[in-house]
């Protein structure tokens, strides 16, 4: 069985916004707005969400 690899492309405009908000590394913020995570607030729920 062969996988297939499905490579997403992103907005650069929007990881080099996430990378200045959260000032982290831009492969990590390049995976976040794959998974849909491109806004300060987003990722606050991501990384901290409420029990």
């Amino acid at each position: 069985m062969q996988k297939r690899w499905n490579i997403l492309f992103t907005d650069t405009n929007k990881v080099i916004a996430l990378q200045q908000a959260l000032k982290i590394n831009k492969t990590l913020c390049n995976i976040l707005v794959q998974r849909g995570i491109d806004s300060f607030e987003k990722a606050k729920k991501y990384f901290r969400p409420s029990l």
